[in-house]
């Protein structure tokens, strides 16, 4: 029973940023879970935690972690990361 903006007012409030960038949040750790621990590719990660494009999914982790997931997936697995990015 909200409209849009006092959705967003609360929310922000509530946790301190806006919907979108608390949801990509989650989406991203889900992604660095999966780069680590599955053999699915990149295209199959950014489908199952939420994005529609790959473009904006290598865009968005490269923004948040300053790799590229394929880079991020390299390092984790020689031990260059700790995983806790």
């Amino acid at each position: 029973c909200m409209n849009k903006f006092d959705f967003s007012r609360t929310f922000r409030k509530n946790f301190g940023k806006g919907f979108k960038s608390y949801l990509n949040d989650i989406r991203l750790k889900n992604a660095t879970e999966l780069l680590a621990n599955s053999e699915l590719n990149i295209s199959e990660i950014a489908e199952f935690v939420g994005f529609r494009s790959i473009v904006n999914f290598e865009f968005t982790f490269k923004k948040a972690y300053g790799v590229s997931p394929m880079s991020y997936r390299r390092d984790i697995k020689a031990g260059k990361l700790n995983g806790d990015s």
